[in-house]
Order: structure tokens, then sequence, then C-alpha cells
């Protein structure tokens, strides 16, 4: 008798997420840690998401698909895009934010699980120093700065770092 035979440990099956983010790491080349997600923010794989995805577009001729899954945050870097993205989205939230400002940082986590509660609502972040031309379009004195867009027009502002006044503002955006 040979009792040097292998049989296959069935192991059990991974979740639908797990297997999708696989499965899109495999497709925009992405390397996932042992523990993917365990220790990132939900927006630290963002951007590396967005070039990857930017580069495959570009190596392919074609244009950048505004990347929007299910909530995320979509990093603004140009005037153009801007416009086009609160023409596109019937509702819009916009953070002007930069990266020195300690009440941005108070506020990105915020703005950011609002982005994954109100799918509806598209979430976009302007660095000001990387877009000082929008910048001074939407006349911009002070960081951070949110506004409601509905309908490519502005419904509403907010300047500093209040909570509260930003989830009112969501809430009602989404309402709308």
């Amino acid at each position: 008798m040979n009792t040097n035979t292998h049989t296959p440990v069935p192991r059990p099956a991974l979740p639908r997420w797990r297997r999708l983010c696989r499965l899109a790491a495999v497709v925009l080349g992405v390397a996932l840690a042992a523990a993917p997600y365990a220790s990132a923010s939900p927006a630290a794989s963002r951007p590396a998401i967005q070039k990857a995805t930017a580069g495959a577009a570009q190596q392919a001729g074609i244009e950048a698909p505004v990347a929007r899954v299910g909530g995320a945050v979509i990093e603004v870097t140009s005037t153009e895009q801007f416009a086009e993205l609160v023409h596109s989205e019937p509702r819009v939230i916009a953070m002007f934010t930069a990266n020195w400002c300690m009440p941005c940082s108070v506020m990105t986590p915020e703005f950011e699980r609002l982005s994954t509660q109100y799918e509806a609502v598209a979430f976009l972040s302007v660095d000001i120093d990387e877009n000082e031309e929008l910048t001074a379009e939407a006349q911009i004195g002070s960081v951070p700065t949110f506004f409601a867009i509905r309908d490519a027009e502005k419904v509403g502002r907010i300047s500093g770092a209040d909570k509260e006044a930003l989830r009112r503002m969501v809430r009602g955006l989404a309402a709308s």
C-alpha cells in the first residue's frame, strides 16, 4: 500500500469581496500585502489605483475613466477634471484642503467616512497647493472649505472644521 499519496486539504472559500479585490489587483498590477487593508486607511491605496488605471488607459490609447467605486473620494488633479465631474454627477461635495492644514487632517477621516455612507453623492478632494487655478476660481480663502453642488450649481458652502455642519450638508444634498 502506498502511503505517499497526497490528499488535498479543502480550503475555505474566500469571501466575495476578497476575491474581487484580488481580481482587481491582478488587472491593475497592484501587489497586495499578506493582509490587505489591515492597517491602511480607505484612502491610502486610491492614488496608486488611480495612477495604475490612468497608466493602463494611456498605454491603450484611450482616455482614463473617472474612477468612482462605491463611495470613494476622488482626488481632483485639474480644473478640467473638476468641471467634468461637477457636470457629470448630479450631487457633489467638494473639499478644498491642504497637506499642511491641521483642521483639514481632522476633517479628512469624517469626509472619507461620509463618502462610504452616501454613495449617491460624489465626494471630491482638491489640494489647493496642486490646483491653484481652481482654488482661485472657487475663491477659497481658508481651508478646509466644502461646497455642496447639485446639478452643477453651488447650493452650499462651509469653511472650517465643523463635522456636524458637514454631516448636515451631506444629508441635505443626498436627500434632495
